[in-house]
């Protein structure tokens, strides 16, 4: 165990807690954050802020479900596993941890190289499935073609940054996502504004902007200064497979996104056409935040539970459980309240037409949905929680209620009752009953806790 782990086994919780929560958040955030950045100059630059640039728009969140999976599978090999080899680190067995780094860095770029080929080969269907109009359909296959060449990228660069704060380095994986994240933005200015390559440069600085820092962070594996390094011995295929079940609710919470978002683009097409899904994707990206802010919390606290774990230490996890859920329910008051004062503002970031019928569709969404983002973390964070305790099943029952079964069944449900405000309302009352549930699994299974010999 290398010192930084010594620290978070024996230091104080809260400074640490700071560290790793800050250092993960920022670096989900500007991770995941290249369809924000790319929605953004194409919202602005491509079309002259027009109906193209309405279109193209739309296209990116037509996308947006294909993203999320390759997210997803990525998460879900990298945490699954991630929390075995903080454990293994607990219990100074590096060589295991090793073992384990090693085999799921090799299947995330195998199934990557997989999907990336299936995607390209077959775009137009792939579009089609994905809720594409005829109108859309240029548009989502380019962004499609463009971007997937690159996708073993972005999902080696987040399996890297996890790995580096297992390795207790979180501010060598931040630097790399933010370097990533400042390369995006350089090069959407250059190719979409500079050369008016339109949404084709979005797609292609996307594919691009990780390359730098996943090159750099494979490399720092291979060096001295890494105590997870690569070894050529894999793990068996049992512990792979438990490791990838340990890590299926955050698969299913992030593929959620990706189903959730595809539904509601069907029945927002259905509903309002075009502009419907340009008024979803505004909204999307807000819920994406506070989403993203509560995954980044739920991400930290594993290697800080699972470490702790395996030194026994279960009054400290304890403390980092409260911490989370605190700093992640203020986050979503403060995010509640900037919509109240500031939703034109923030919606018209994209939708710059405020007359348009996209803007009018995306403020009526907002007065309902922004009661949603008061309840979205703490189910993320007890999900997350219980995958670093090594209680897969609990946290795949929470995540598949919470993100996929309740807002699928209310966006369905309720608009046959409500019509419009069925579909406005349904993200806010699946989180409600989503946190009541996690909130009810976690009080009835608080007594397995005291099975773990309790230490300081």
């Amino acid at each position: 165990m290398n010192s930084s782990n010594l620290e978070v086994v024996s230091g104080n919780t809260l400074t640490i807690f700071i560290k790793y929560v800050s250092l993960n958040v920022l670096s989900l955030v500007t991770m995941t954050s290249s369809g924000f950045v790319d929605a953004y100059f194409v919202s602005n630059y491509v079309g002259g802020g027009g109906k193209e640039s309405e279109l193209a728009l739309a296209s990116i969140n037509i996308f947006l479900p294909v993203f999320s999976l390759i997210f997803a599978f990525s998460i879900m090999l990298t945490i699954g596993s991630a929390v075995r080899a903080g454990k293994y680190i607990g219990e100074n067995r590096n060589y295991e941890a090793n073992q384990t780094f090693t085999s799921s860095i090799i299947l995330i770029s195998v199934l990557m190289i997989i999907f990336s080929a299936l995607c390209v080969l077959f775009n137009e269907s792939v579009a089609r499935f994905l809720g594409s109009s005829d109108t859309l359909l240029p548009y989502v296959t380019t962004y499609l073609t463009t971007f997937m060449p690159f996708v073993i990228s972005p999902a080696l660069n987040y399996a890297f940054t996890v790995y580096a704060r297992v390795d207790g380095k979180p501010f060598l994986a931040v630097s790399a996502i933010v370097a990533s994240f400042v390369i995006n933005i350089v090069l959407n200015y250059m190719f979409i504004i500079e050369f008016d390559m339109g949404l084709r440069g979005a797609a292609l600085a996307t594919g691009l902007s990780t390359v730098p820092s996943t090159l750099f962070l494979f490399f720092y594996f291979l060096s001295k200064y890494s105590a997870i390094s690569f070894v050529l011995k894999f793990e068996s295929l049992r512990k792979v497979a438990l490791s990838t079940y340990n890590g299926l609710s955050e698969f299913i919470s992030e593929s959620s996104l990706g189903l959730v978002t595809f539904i509601f683009n069907i029945i927002m097409m259905k509903f309002a056409k075009e502009a419907g899904v340009s008024a979803f994707t505004t909204i999307n990206y807000l819920t994406w935040a506070a989403g993203m802010i509560a995954y980044g919390i739920g991400d930290a606290l594993v290697p800080l539970i699972s470490i702790n774990l395996g030194s026994k230490k279960l009054k400290r996890i304890r403390k980092f459980l409260i911490y989370a859920m605190v700093s992640s329910l203020t986050v979503g008051f403060i995010i509640f309240t900037s919509t109240i004062f500031f939703g034109e503002e923030m919606i018209a970031v994209f939708l710059k037409d405020r007359s348009s019928e996209a803007f009018m569709v995306s403020m009526d969404f907002l007065k309902y949905v922004r009661w949603s983002f008061l309840f979205i973390a703490p189910a993320i964070i007890l999900s997350a929680y219980f995958t670093a305790m090594q209680k897969p099943t609990l946290s795949l029952i929470i995540a598949l209620s919470r993100g996929a079964i309740l807002p699928i069944f209310f966006v369905l449900v309720l608009p046959l009752f409500l019509g419009n405000t069925g579909i406005y309302l349904s993200l806010t009352v699946a989180n409600i009953l989503g946190t009541i549930f996690a909130i009810y699994l976690f009080v009835l299974n608080r007594k397995h806790s005291s099975n773990i010999k309790c230490s300081e």
